[in-house]
Order: C-alpha cells, then sequence, then structure tokens
C-alpha cells in the first residue's frame, strides 16, 4: 500500500488539493512508527517525495520530527529518518 501511495503521489502530486496530501501526510507519520522496517523506510521514502514535490514550507515540522527521531532507541527509525533528510 505505501509503494502504491508513493506512485500515486509521484504521478499526481501537482494535481492534488491540501487536503488529500494532508490526510497522506498523518497517514505517513503512523506508518513511519512502525516496528516492520519496510513499513517504516516506505514512510521515509514517502517523506522525501512529499518534501522533494512540494518544498519544506509543506510539512511544517517535519524536519523537527525527524531531527528527534534520530534519538530512538530502533535503529530502523533512525536509518529512516536519515534517509528522509
Amino acid at each position: 500500500a505505501g509503494l502504491a501511495l508513493k506512485s500515486q503521489l509521484e504521478a499526481n502530486f501537482a494535481s492534488l488539493n491540501t487536503q488529500i496530501i494532508d490526510y497522506c501526510k498523518g497517514m505517513i507519520l503512523k506508518a513511519y512508527e512502525s516496528e516492520e522496517r519496510v513499513i517504516c523506510e516506505t514512510a521515509a521514502n514517502v517523506i522525501s517525495l512529499i518534501l522533494y514535490r512540494g518544498g519544506l514550507n509543506i510539512w511544517p515540522g517535519i524536519l523537527e520530527f525527524l531531527i528527534e527521531k534520530l534519538g530512538s532507541e530502533n535503529d530502523f527509525i533512525i536509518y529512516s529518518a536519515v534517509k528522509a533528510i
């Protein structure tokens, strides 16, 4: 599902309204906390895509969120934060 979301965002980002992007951002943050590595890594990839397509202004607080995750005890979360940054 995460890879399908990433593909859809890549293909349609410019035409998506803010509410859809905001909903996706909320779901991605929840997925980021997953104990499963593939889910956490996919969430990081989607975060990177949104920031690439929309710029930092589209997601206030995301850098602080990712920097905070660098202090996690979960290696997947740390790796994914570095990857997203």
